[in-house]
Formats: C-alpha cells, sequence, structure tokens
C-alpha cells in the first residue's frame, strides 16, 4: 500500500544526528526541561535576522496553529482560512469553538479588504499552498485599512524551506507589520521525527500578547537538542543542503510530469507538487499507483516528492503536448 507523504523523503547525515544524540545525553534527563537557551534562540535570530523575542518555538507547527486558534478564541476573532487546506486547521477549529469562515483559496489577499465582517478577523494564508494557494508569497499586510482596523494576518509557510534566502526575506519583510509567520522544521529540513515547528511575530509587543497563552505541549529534551544543533553555522548548513537535494528530485519529478501531459498548477512546496487530473485518468487508481493524496471534488492530485513517486510516474507512457 502506497502512504502518501508530504515530508522529505531524505535522512539527515548520521555525523548531524550524533552531534543531536551527544546533546541529548549530556542534557538531565531526571528533571522537567529548562527550554531553549539563549544562544539556540540567537543563532536563530541570527540565520533570521530578526530580534530573539519575536521568535517562538513549539511541537510541531501544527501545535503553533493551535495556539493561534485559542488567541483568535480569546480575543473574540473570526479565523478565516483556505476551504482547500490542512486539515488540522479544520481540528483545532472543533477543538477550540471558535467562530471561523472558511474561504476558496482562490480569493486573494488584496481580496479580503472587501469581504463584510462584524468581527476583527484573524486571516490565515497558506504559501506555499496545500494543496493549492497563491503562486506567490502575499506581501507583509501593514495596519489594515477601514473598514477592518483591527484584522490580523497569519502566513502559513509550514510547506516551505525555513533555511531558505525567499524564506528570510519574507521574515524580514513582516517584521512592524501585522503579519505573523508559522514555519515547519519537520518537512523540507527532513526532520519529521523531531516535530518541531514554530512562529515569527510582526513586533516583540505582538510576541508578548501571544506568550499569555501556553503552548499546549513543551518541547522535550531531544526536541531542544535538535534545535541547538540546527541554530549552529553547521546545523544550518546541513538543513541547506537536505533542501537542494530535494529540490533536485521534485524537478525530476515535474519534468516527468510535464511529459505524461499532467498541468502543474502547484510546484512551490519542494516536498510535493499537485497536478490537475488528466480527462481520461481514474483519479483513484492513478492517486493509489503514485502514492499521492487525491482531492476528487477539484479534480486534484498531490504528489509527494519521492524516488516511488519518480519511478510510478515513469511507468506511465508519455503523451505529446
Amino acid at each position: 500500500m502506497n502512504i502518501d507523504r508530504a515530508e522529505s523523503p531524505f535522512d539527515l547525515p548520521r555525523a548531524f544526528r550524533k552531534r543531536v544524540l551527544n546533546r541529548t545525553l549530556r542534557a538531565a534527563w531526571n528533571s522537567y526541561p529548562a527550554g531553549i537557551t539563549a544562544n539556540t534562540l540567537t543563532g536563530f535570530a541570527k540565520l533570521w535576522q530578526v530580534p530573539p523575542a519575536v521568535l517562538r518555538f513549539s511541537a510541531s507547527a501544527t501545535a503553533a496553529i493551535d495556539n493561534l486558534v485559542v488567541y483568535a478564541r480569546q480575543r473574540g476573532m473570526t479565523l478565516w482560512y483556505p476551504d482547500l487546506s490542512y486539515p488540522g486547521f479544520d481540528t483545532a477549529v472543533r477543538r477550540h469553538g471558535v467562530h471561523h469562515v472558511r474561504y476558496p483559496p482562490e480569493l486573494r489577499p488584496w481580496q479580503f479588504q472587501r469581504q463584510v465582517s462584524d468581527a476583527p478577523r484573524l486571516i490565515l494564508i497558506n504559501y506555499p499552498g496545500n494543496p493549492i494557494g497563491p503562486d506567490r508569497p502575499p506581501p507583509p499586510f501593514r495596519l489594515p485599512p477601514e473598514p477592518h482596523p483591527h484584522d490580523e494576518y497569519i502566513v502559513d509557510f509550514s510547506a516551505a524551506d525555513p533555511f531558505g534566502n525567499s524564506f528570510t526575506r519574507y521574515v524580514q519583510e513582516a517584521q512592524a507589520t501585522t503579519t505573523t509567520i508559522v514555519f515547519s522544521l519537520s518537512k523540507v529540513p527532513g526532520l519529521a521525527g523531531a516535530r518541531l515547528g514554530g512562529t515569527l511575530f510582526p513586533t516583540v509587543s505582538a510576541a508578548n500578547r501571544h506568550a499569555e497563552i501556553p503552548m499546549q505541549h513543551e518541547l522535550d529534551v531531544f526536541q531542544i537538542a535538535v534545535l541547538a544543533e540546527l541554530a549552529t553555522a553547521s546545523g544550518s548548513r546541513v538543513a541547506r543542503r537536505a533542501a537542494q537535494r530535494i529540490c533536485t528530485l521534485q524537478d525530476r519529478i515535474t519534468h516527468a510530469l510535464s511529459l505524461r501531459g499532467f498541468t502543474i498548477v502547484n510546484s512551490t512546496a519542494p516536498t510535493f507538487t499537485t497536478v490537475l487530473m488528466r480527462p481520461d485518468d481514474n483519479i483513484d487508481v492513478l492517486g493509489d499507483r503514485i502514492g499521492g493524496k487525491v482531492f476528487a471534488s477539484h479534480g486534484l492530485l498531490r504528489i509527494p516528492t519521492t524516488q516511488e513517486s519518480l519511478a510510478a510516474l515513469r511507468h506511465l507512457e508519455p503523451r505529446e503536448t
């Protein structure tokens, strides 16, 4: 049975894992973790060129999103999020009972200002979209004009490379705006086993407001050790090489898809590529053969970036375009 994946198919080098293990062995296991060190926060702050105080790490991007949903409920905000997106949003909304609106994924950022809302909104935008979304990241939102002066925005970068130059540029642009960024270290860097993510707030005051909401799951000694290693120059180089490796494989997959007549609608997330189904395809059979996730009502197939996907595609006959 093929299992759909949206994580990296490559494990990290043994040397990196040994360094993480050594950090874990040096930590005390008979007491609760003291938390992330100042050196770790400083390392990531230097990487992204932001103040350490705007950074908050969590046990996965899902945990970060969960806390943002709690924030919306406590402040009486309506959560807006894409209709076609990560199912964790639906789960968090049901768990916390927040008022919400699911908007069509083709709605573009500037169109939100035209929508009528009686309550302040926490508007979530996926980039890269999962399985589809904007073809480029939205510009960071400054103070919203009337009639929505109290809106806040979240850009969910969970499917992006948090060590890439484009991510760093966006983080810097989002400072001193109303745009909060969610990121994941599980997917592109190849650390799904560690379950790490986080939030980058646009201001220290915004970070302080959110700090009033405790994280549901504190980081354990292993997760803290992984973060400490990633915060070093050698650790970030390992993460960048991991991203390059998966992007090279994705290039080969998108080339194979083009040769076989598929229309690619999203290849901005390195760990998967979303295509429109061809008119004569049996969507369920093809999805099972390639190991992708089928979105039947939208005629979409999300193909994971794996060697197995590439091998399965090569068994399909090329088509003239």
